[in-house]
């Protein structure tokens, strides 16, 4: 494991699940943590309901779903502008993150 590596804890429906990701953040400077949640199809994808995410101060939604979707597959699956919510209120892609956001994308329903 190289400089800058660091382990992320995700909660998956067996327990715990580790994964080493690539941390860029320590080039910004500063950085804030979010908690990425998943609901439904999106828990169902990527196999894990949340994940704590590290991020550059001052990121926003999008900085968050472009480092998800850029850490490959399941993440890659993510739409490019999914719906989600920051705090419980719906967020949009320009919104800035702060240190211990809870991120919540919302999957698409259907519905009749």
């Amino acid at each position: 494991m190289g400089i800058g590596a660091r382990l992320e804890s995700l909660t998956a429906p067996s327990g715990p699940v580790h994964l080493w990701s690539t941390e860029r953040s320590h080039l910004f400077g500063a950085s804030v943590s979010v908690q990425a949640l998943f609901f439904a199809a999106y828990r169902d994808l990527l196999g894990t309901s949340k994940l704590d995410v590290l991020l550059p101060e001052g990121a926003t939604v999008a900085d968050l779903v472009r480092e998800l979707r850029g850490r490959g597959a399941p993440f890659s699956a993510l739409p490019r502008e999914p719906a989600v919510a920051v705090n419980r209120t719906y967020a949009d892609p320009g919104d800035t993150l702060r240190a211990g956001d809870e991120v919540a994308f919302i999957p698409p329903v259907a519905g009749g």
